[in-house]
C-alpha cells in the first residue's frame, strides 16, 4: 500500500517539476499557469493511478485535497474575473 501511495507522490512530484523547464521553455510561465497545470496533473495522475475494485483509504482523502485544489483554482479564476469586471 505504502508503494503506491508513494509512486503517486512521485508522478506528481515529476509533473510540477517536470511543468517547469516547460513552461519556462516555452515562455510562458506565471504562478497562475504553473497552478493550472499542477491541477491538470494531478486529476490526470489520480485517474490513471486508480483501481477497479478497491477504494483506499488514502485514495479518499487524496480527493478531499482534488476538492480543495479545485476550490483554489475557482478562487484564483473568480479573482481574475473581478479584476477584469473592475477594469471595464
Amino acid at each position: 500500500m505504502v508503494d503506491r501511495r508513494l509512486g503517486f507522490v512521485r508522478l506528481y512530484i515529476g509533473w510540477t517539476v517536470g511543468a517547469i523547464p516547460v513552461l519556462v521553455v516555452l515562455d510562458a510561465f506565471s504562478p497562475l499557469l504553473f497552478y493550472v497545470v499542477s491541477l491538470i496533473g494531478f486529476a490526470v495522475i489520480f485517474e490513471a493511478t486508480a483501481t477497479d475494485n478497491v477504494d483506499p483509504r488514502w485514495r479518499r482523502r487524496l480527493r478531499l485535497a482534488g476538492v480543495a485544489l479545485v476550490l483554489g483554482f475557482a478562487a484564483v479564476a473568480a479573482y481574475q474575473v473581478w479584476l477584469i469586471v473592475q477594469s471595464v
